[in-house]
């Protein structure tokens, strides 16, 4: 993008090629002096100790100087293929392996005859997983050898912003991963079902029983994890059932969490320069540090299925829950990193962020934390119903709808020493969702619709409207989808299906999410089917 003209020449030329630097006088370029290349050696981390290897260049090799070809940036359709062909250079490549080992002895069955309600039944067991993975990355120049591009006017690199100085290397903004790991665990467990009463009280039947489930869990990483269950379910009369459990959980992090790493651009906001937006470098993933997640849950329900004539075949519930996370596995972002920073001083948080020499923010290493405290409650609600309708006396009918609908109440994160962010209205976490799914058969025909729903949600949970943005809200969104289907049966006893799926029946647009001027796409939707009506024709064959 820097172009100039030759002074010898007066052709358009890459500025860099007025210098031509050599493969040496890039090696020496200052910028790269203590820069290691992402495969040396676990541990390493200055070019002096053993198995580090350095890196060659602030640009690319490979001719990357003499082969470069100018572009003008300003509108579309103004690069030729030649610049193309340079700007895309050689083919990244990635590949991976994963293997595990796994053995499991279970033991289950009948403890006692129990006292009349039941007998007791119980299950118990012994586990042993052992998993590994790798991945890898080409080419190698690109992984090994280059870092992401750094400025050296004294040989003619200039105008790279900050922000894109501090990548894995030139590919910043879709780098493979170069990451393995391994991780194992022996458990054991056992879970005991417990009937307590049984008893009839007039037409009415009533029942009592309780479930009791532990598990020790010893992690090769983290060390020894305990989880229990204590639930109880109660059918207080034909109609009316009533259910509680209270558990204490763990989890450890996956692979993903533990190890993968992606390097990205970004934007933040530093409240030090009153808000003042910077393009910073973004890693973003794995934490081998992490320990497991431990939750305290408690849920409590009600299932209402109701005899009367005129109501049978109907179903209602409600369950409330209650999630308390300790030491929760999650990403801040980079925004929350810079804000803890600056605005608490919370150095847990301020170790992971890089500042240039005039102590602003150039780099943010977003990998996942145990956060201090997550918690999430709310309440889930389900309807069914179904009969047998006669609207066809000579075919046999069905029909059914099942309705399933969530609100959250709060689903927050509170990092060691910070504050509390509730994120619940946000786009990742509406307050209100539901899914509606009626069906209706006539012989060998059936059609199915679903409806899907999102509450009207937050962009930003932390903006203020009117203040940071003028519109902070993205309206609900509703989309169908149907599918019809027909059965049948050959005369040697084989089954056969065609189905008919349409997706997004009405075509329905989702809501636009504006985004900053840094992304690829400033606007961009996010909260919805993004593809409009498909079709998608399918046959099975059962014999």
């Amino acid at each position: 993008m820097d172009a100039v003209r030759d002074p010898a020449t007066g052709a358009i030329v890459c500025r860099v090629q007025l210098f031509n630097p050599t493969e040496a006088q890039l090696a020496a370029s200052p910028g790269i002096q203590n820069l290691i290349s992402p495969r040396s050696a676990p541990g390493t981390s200055k070019r002096t100790d053993p198995g580090a290897l350095p890196v060659y260049s602030p640009i690319g090799l490979d001719n990357t100087v003499r082969d470069c070809v100018p572009h003008n940036v300003l509108g579309a359709g103004n690069m030729s293929q030649q610049a193309l062909d340079y700007i895309h250079g050689d083919t990244k490549f990635g590949w991976g392996d994963v293997e595990q080992s796994f053995a499991e002895l279970l033991l289950n069955g009948e403890l006692h005859e129990g006292w009349g309600a039941g007998p007791i039944s119980f299950a118990a067991g012994l586990t042993w997983r052992d998993q590994s993975f790798r991945d890898d990355a080409g080419p190698y120049d690109i992984t090994t050898l280059v870092s992401g591009p750094r400025n050296d006017p004294a040989l003619g690199i200039r105008g790279i912003p900050n922000g894109y100085a501090t990548g894995f290397n030139m590919h910043q903004n879709s780098t493979l991963p170069i990451i393995s790991g391994d991780a194992g665990v022996w458990e054991s467990f056992m879970e005991v079902n417990l009937p307590i009463w049984d008893t009839t009280f007039g037409n009415q039947q009533q029942t009592l029983s309780a479930d009791f489930a532990f598990r020790r869990s010893d992690y090769e990483r983290s060390g020894k994890a305990d989880s229990w269950k204590l639930g109880i379910d109660w059918q207080v009369l034909n109609d009316v059932r009533l259910r509680a459990t209270k558990s204490r959980d763990a989890r450890e992090a996956t692979f993903s969490e533990l190890f993968d790493a992606q390097g990205t651009n970004g934007q933040i906001q530093d409240p030090l320069y009153n808000g003042k937006a910077f393009e910073i470098s973004v890693t973003r993933g794995g934490n081998p540090n992490l320990a497991p997640e431990e939750a305290n849950t408690v849920t409590a329900g009600v299932v209402w299925s109701p005899s009367f004539s005129f109501l049978e075949g109907l179903q209602l519930s409600v369950d409330w829950y209650d999630v308390q996370v300790e030491g929760s596995v999650a990403l801040l972002g980079a925004q929350r990193f810079v804000d803890e920073c600056r605005n608490n001083n919370l150095s847990s948080l301020c170790d992971f962020i890089t500042f240039n020499s005039n102590n602003e923010v150039s780099r943010v290493f977003d990998t996942y934390q145990n956060v201090a405290q997550a918690r999430v409650r709310g309440v889930d609600y389900e309807l069914a119903y179904h009969m047998e309708p006669d609207f066809f006396v000579s075919q046999t009918e069905s029909f059914s709808i099942r309705a399933l609908a969530g609100f959250v109440a709060e689903r927050s994160n509170t990092p060691a020493g910070g504050t509390p962010q509730d994120v619940s209205g946000g786009l990742a976490t509406p307050e209100l969702t539901g899914v509606l799914t009626s069906t209706y058969s006539i012989g060998p025909v059936s059609l199915m619709m679903q409806g899907r729903f999102r509450d009207e949600s937050l962009i930003n949970t932390t903006w203020t409207e009117g203040v940071e943005v003028d519109k902070n809200t993205v309206p609900s969104y509703t989309f169908w989808s149907s599918v019809l289907s027909y059965n049948g049966e050959t005369s040697s006893g084989a089954t056969w299906r065609v189905g008919l799926n349409v997706q997004n029946v009405f075509d329905k647009r989702p809501g636009t999410v504006p985004g900053t001027a840094s992304e690829r796409f400033a606007a961009q939707s996010l909260t919805g089917d993004l593809y409009g009506r498909r079709y998608n024709l399918n046959l099975n064959y059962n014999f």
